[in-house]
Formats: structure tokens, sequence, C-alpha cells
């Protein structure tokens, strides 16, 4: 009796593992397309002097000290959010175009999207959870 709860944990296990497996494959797919469907930024005050010249990009993900969650940012990220993306590609993710505002946020309100997944990561690595 006791070796057939043993084997239903580990089934439980098993299945839990691929399903978060799964989640998070389909979180770094979502991050694989921002990427290729992202240009990459343009330097600020290149050749024309125009300091609106860029793009800029929003940070959506969980804020943490030197990275606060809707900030904008137009010259590049700055480096403690640097440090984390090098640390955790995840947080990639979360900066966005400032004119896919609007969608990344419908999607981070979707459970179980690629955004959403990708923020719960980014949340549990902040607290430690997974690193």
């Amino acid at each position: 009796m006791m070796e057939n709860k043993d084997m239903e944990n580990k089934d439980m296990e098993n299945k839990d593992m691929e399903i978060e497996n799964e989640i998070l494959e389909e979180a770094e797919r979502y991050e694989e397309d921002l990427e290729m469907d992202d240009p990459p930024p343009v330097p600020l005050g290149k050749g024309t002097g125009d300091k609106d010249q860029g793009t800029a990009r929003i940070y959506i993900g969980p804020s943490f000290p030197g990275a606060k969650r809707y900030t904008v940012y137009t010259g590049g990220l700055p480096e403690a959010l640097k440090e984390k993306i090098g640390a955790a590609p995840i947080f990639r993710g979360l900066v966005v175009p400032v004119e896919r505002l609007a969608g990344a946020n419908v999607e981070l309100s979707r459970s179980g999207s690629g955004l959403s997944i990708l923020y719960q990561k980014a949340q549990e690595t902040l607290e430690g959870r997974e690193g």
C-alpha cells in the first residue's frame, strides 16, 4: 500500500516537472519571438543631435533595486537591469517597446500566457525561489 502511494507521488512529481518544462519552453519561445520582432535600439543623438531619436523601451517586470516597473528607457538600459538580464535572461522578455505596452499588459493579465509566465519566473527569481 505504501509503495503505491510512493509511486503515485513520483508520478505526480514527474507530471509537474513535465508541465513546468513545457511552460518554460513556451516562455523561452516567446522571449525568442520578442527578440526577433524587435529592432535593436538606435543610439540616441547619433548624427543629428536629436534627443528623441531611438527606440523607447519600458520595463514591465517586477521592481527591484535599480529597475522600477513601468520605467521608460531611451538611452539604453540601466546597469542594474543589464546585470539582472545577464544573470537571468527571462528579464529580457520583460523589456518591450513602448508602443507595445498596451498589448503586453493584456498578455500579462492572461494567466498562462508567455509574458505572464516570464513575469512569474522573474518574481520567483527576485524572491530567491529560483535562480
